[in-house]
Protein backbone atom coordinates (compact mmCIF):
# COMPACT_ATOMS: atom_id res chain seq x y z
CA UNK A 1 0.00 0.00 0.00
CA UNK A 2 1.45 3.61 -0.78
CA UNK A 3 2.14 5.75 2.08
CA UNK A 4 -0.35 8.27 0.93
CA UNK A 5 -2.79 5.50 1.36
CA UNK A 6 -2.24 4.23 4.75
CA UNK A 7 -3.07 8.27 5.43
CA UNK A 8 -6.52 8.31 3.03
CA UNK A 9 -7.66 4.91 4.77
CA UNK A 10 -7.36 6.54 8.68
CA UNK A 11 -8.08 9.81 7.97
CA UNK A 12 -11.03 11.41 10.17
CA UNK A 13 -13.40 12.02 7.34
CA UNK A 14 -13.17 8.27 5.94
CA UNK A 15 -16.76 7.81 6.49
CA UNK A 16 -18.11 10.87 5.04
CA UNK A 17 -19.24 10.03 0.87
CA UNK A 18 -16.07 10.86 -1.51
CA UNK A 19 -18.98 12.78 -3.45
CA UNK A 20 -19.54 15.27 -0.90
CA UNK A 21 -15.58 15.27 -0.73
CA UNK A 22 -15.37 15.79 -4.66
CA UNK A 23 -17.89 18.88 -4.12
CA UNK A 24 -15.50 20.23 -1.13
CA UNK A 25 -12.63 19.59 -3.47
CA UNK A 26 -13.74 21.77 -6.22
CA UNK A 27 -14.78 24.31 -3.71
CA UNK A 28 -11.32 24.77 -2.41
CA UNK A 29 -9.61 24.73 -6.24
CA UNK A 30 -11.98 27.56 -6.81
CA UNK A 31 -10.78 29.12 -4.22
CA UNK A 32 -7.20 28.34 -4.94
CA UNK A 33 -7.19 30.10 -8.55
CA UNK A 34 -8.60 33.21 -7.13
CA UNK A 35 -6.20 36.10 -8.41
CA UNK A 36 -6.31 38.05 -4.45
CA UNK A 37 -2.64 36.78 -2.80
CA UNK A 38 -4.29 37.29 0.77
CA UNK A 39 -6.98 34.89 0.39
CA UNK A 40 -4.41 32.57 -1.27
CA UNK A 41 -2.15 32.44 1.36
CA UNK A 42 -4.73 32.51 4.05
CA UNK A 43 -6.24 29.22 2.44
CA UNK A 44 -2.58 28.10 2.25
CA UNK A 45 -2.41 28.52 5.90
CA UNK A 46 -5.74 27.14 7.34
CA UNK A 47 -5.61 24.16 4.93
CA UNK A 48 -2.37 22.36 5.69
CA UNK A 49 -2.67 22.55 9.40
CA UNK A 50 -6.27 21.05 8.57
CA UNK A 51 -5.01 17.93 6.53
CA UNK A 52 -2.53 17.55 8.81
CA UNK A 53 -5.01 16.79 11.92
CA UNK A 54 -7.71 15.13 9.50
CA UNK A 55 -5.46 12.63 7.99
CA UNK A 56 -3.33 11.93 10.79
CA UNK A 57 0.26 13.74 9.25
CA UNK A 58 3.04 15.09 10.94
CA UNK A 59 3.84 18.25 9.88
CA UNK A 60 7.12 17.25 9.16
CA UNK A 61 5.92 14.41 6.87
CA UNK A 62 3.75 17.05 5.19
CA UNK A 63 6.67 19.43 4.34
CA UNK A 64 8.56 17.09 2.77
CA UNK A 65 5.84 16.47 0.72
CA UNK A 66 5.40 19.97 -0.61
CA UNK A 67 9.27 20.13 -0.71
CA UNK A 68 9.64 17.69 -3.11
CA UNK A 69 7.83 19.68 -5.90
CA UNK A 70 9.64 22.47 -5.50
CA UNK A 71 12.41 21.48 -7.99
CA UNK A 72 9.67 21.02 -10.94
CA UNK A 73 8.32 23.95 -10.23
CA UNK A 74 11.21 26.37 -9.73
CA UNK A 75 12.64 24.82 -13.11
CA UNK A 76 8.81 25.92 -14.82
CA UNK A 77 9.08 29.15 -13.22
CA UNK A 78 12.57 30.22 -14.69
CA UNK A 79 11.66 30.06 -17.97
CA UNK A 80 8.32 32.50 -17.10
CA UNK A 81 10.59 35.00 -14.88
CA UNK A 82 13.84 35.58 -17.05
CA UNK A 83 13.21 37.12 -20.43
CA UNK A 84 15.26 38.55 -22.76
CA UNK A 85 14.81 42.24 -24.16
CA UNK A 86 16.64 44.59 -26.43
CA UNK A 87 16.21 47.43 -23.72
CA UNK A 88 17.49 47.18 -20.00
CA UNK A 89 15.41 49.78 -18.57
CA UNK A 90 12.26 47.35 -18.05
CA UNK A 91 14.72 44.87 -15.90
CA UNK A 92 15.16 44.75 -12.22
CA UNK A 93 18.19 42.91 -12.92
CA UNK A 94 20.23 42.20 -16.56
CA UNK A 95 22.97 40.77 -17.82
CA UNK A 96 24.33 41.87 -21.52
CA UNK A 97 23.92 38.99 -23.64
CA UNK A 98 24.89 39.04 -27.66
CA UNK A 99 22.47 42.23 -29.11
CA UNK A 100 20.31 42.50 -25.72
CA UNK A 101 19.53 42.20 -22.36
CA UNK A 102 18.93 39.35 -20.37
CA UNK A 103 17.19 39.58 -16.89
CA UNK A 104 13.89 39.59 -14.97
CA UNK A 105 11.37 42.31 -15.03
CA UNK A 106 9.17 43.38 -12.52
CA UNK A 107 5.67 42.46 -14.40
CA UNK A 108 7.39 39.22 -14.65
CA UNK A 109 8.16 38.99 -10.87
CA UNK A 110 4.25 39.89 -10.05
CA UNK A 111 3.04 37.18 -12.42
CA UNK A 112 5.45 34.15 -11.47
CA UNK A 113 4.75 35.30 -7.94
CA UNK A 114 0.98 35.10 -8.31
CA UNK A 115 1.56 31.59 -10.31
CA UNK A 116 3.56 30.45 -7.51
CA UNK A 117 0.47 31.00 -5.17
CA UNK A 118 -2.00 29.44 -7.51
CA UNK A 119 -0.15 26.27 -7.89
CA UNK A 120 0.94 25.72 -3.99
CA UNK A 121 -2.79 26.31 -3.08
CA UNK A 122 -4.24 24.44 -5.57
CA UNK A 123 -1.86 21.40 -4.59
CA UNK A 124 -2.27 22.05 -1.07
CA UNK A 125 -6.52 21.71 -2.08
CA UNK A 126 -5.22 18.47 -4.03
CA UNK A 127 -3.18 17.19 -0.99
CA UNK A 128 -6.42 17.44 1.18
CA UNK A 129 -8.08 15.74 -1.54
CA UNK A 130 -6.12 12.79 -2.08
CA UNK A 131 -5.08 12.04 1.86
CA UNK A 132 -9.13 12.00 2.42
CA UNK A 133 -9.84 9.72 -0.51
CA UNK A 134 -8.94 6.55 -0.57
CA UNK A 135 -8.58 4.70 -3.00
CA UNK A 136 -11.72 2.68 -3.54
CA UNK A 137 -13.90 5.86 -2.79
CA UNK A 138 -12.39 7.14 -6.04
CA UNK A 139 -13.40 4.03 -8.24
CA UNK A 140 -17.04 4.72 -6.33
CA UNK A 141 -17.22 8.14 -7.14
CA UNK A 142 -15.74 7.82 -10.89
CA UNK A 143 -18.60 5.24 -11.37
CA UNK A 144 -21.30 7.74 -10.11
CA UNK A 145 -19.65 10.03 -12.57
CA UNK A 146 -20.34 7.49 -15.29
CA UNK A 147 -16.47 7.27 -16.11
CA UNK A 148 -16.11 4.67 -19.09
CA UNK A 149 -15.69 1.45 -17.92
CA UNK A 150 -12.79 0.64 -19.84
CA UNK A 151 -10.76 3.74 -18.29
CA UNK A 152 -11.70 2.37 -15.09
CA UNK A 153 -9.92 -0.63 -15.67
CA UNK A 154 -6.84 1.04 -17.33
CA UNK A 155 -6.32 3.14 -13.86
CA UNK A 156 -7.74 0.02 -11.52
CA UNK A 157 -4.47 -1.86 -13.67
CA UNK A 158 -2.00 1.42 -13.22
CA UNK A 159 -2.62 1.75 -9.67
CA UNK A 160 -1.39 -2.24 -9.14
CA UNK A 161 1.37 -1.94 -11.27
CA UNK A 162 2.96 1.09 -9.28
CA UNK A 163 2.14 -1.27 -6.30
CA UNK A 164 3.84 -3.93 -8.10
CA UNK A 165 6.62 -1.26 -8.88
CA UNK A 166 7.17 -0.27 -5.48
CA UNK A 167 7.39 -3.78 -3.77
CA UNK A 168 10.33 -4.87 -6.42
CA UNK A 169 11.86 -2.31 -5.94
CA UNK A 170 12.01 -2.42 -1.95
CA UNK A 171 12.58 -6.61 -2.24
CA UNK A 172 15.70 -5.69 -4.62
CA UNK A 173 17.18 -3.14 -2.54
CA UNK A 174 16.87 -4.90 0.90
CA UNK A 175 18.63 -7.48 -0.53
CA UNK A 176 21.21 -5.80 -2.18
CA UNK A 177 21.70 -3.67 1.16
CA UNK A 178 22.02 -6.96 3.55
CA UNK A 179 24.85 -8.01 1.02
CA UNK A 180 26.34 -4.82 1.76
CA UNK A 181 26.38 -3.65 -1.41
CA UNK A 182 26.11 0.06 -0.62
CA UNK A 183 29.41 0.44 1.27
CA UNK A 184 31.18 2.91 -1.08
CA UNK A 185 30.14 5.22 -3.74
CA UNK A 186 31.56 2.54 -6.41
CA UNK A 187 29.40 -0.43 -4.68
CA UNK A 188 26.81 1.71 -4.47
CA UNK A 189 26.94 2.76 -8.22
CA UNK A 190 27.31 -0.74 -9.56
CA UNK A 191 24.20 -1.93 -7.35
CA UNK A 192 21.91 0.96 -8.71
CA UNK A 193 22.59 -0.45 -12.28
CA UNK A 194 22.49 -3.87 -11.19
CA UNK A 195 19.06 -3.08 -9.35
CA UNK A 196 17.95 -1.14 -12.62
CA UNK A 197 18.28 -3.82 -14.71
CA UNK A 198 16.68 -6.87 -12.97
CA UNK A 199 13.95 -4.09 -11.87
CA UNK A 200 13.37 -3.36 -15.45
CA UNK A 201 13.47 -7.24 -16.30
CA UNK A 202 11.28 -8.05 -13.86
CA UNK A 203 8.37 -5.39 -14.66
CA UNK A 204 8.32 -6.33 -18.22
CA UNK A 205 7.83 -10.12 -17.24
CA UNK A 206 5.42 -8.40 -15.03
CA UNK A 207 3.60 -6.42 -18.40
CA UNK A 208 3.70 -9.41 -20.20
CA UNK A 209 1.60 -11.42 -18.21
CA UNK A 210 -0.27 -8.47 -17.42
CA UNK A 211 -1.34 -8.26 -20.94
CA UNK A 212 -1.96 -12.23 -21.62
CA UNK A 213 -4.67 -11.32 -18.53
CA UNK A 214 -6.42 -8.62 -21.06
CA UNK A 215 -5.92 -10.58 -24.14
CA UNK A 216 -7.78 -13.58 -22.34
CA UNK A 217 -10.46 -11.30 -20.69
CA UNK A 218 -10.96 -9.66 -24.55
CA UNK A 219 -11.06 -12.77 -25.97
CA UNK A 220 -14.24 -13.76 -23.55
Amino acid sequence: MLIIDKYAYNNRLVSVHPMIKFIVYLVLLGISFTEIPNIQLAFIFCIVPLTCYVAHVHWQTYMKWIVLTLPFVLLSLVSMIVTFVQNKDTLVCSIALFDGYLGISQQAIIHTSRLLLRIYSSLVATYFFVLTVPFQQLIVLFKQMKMPKFLLEVIILMYRFIFLFLHEFIVMRDTLDLKFSFGNFKQSYHSMGLLAKQLLTRLMKANEHVSQMLELRFDE
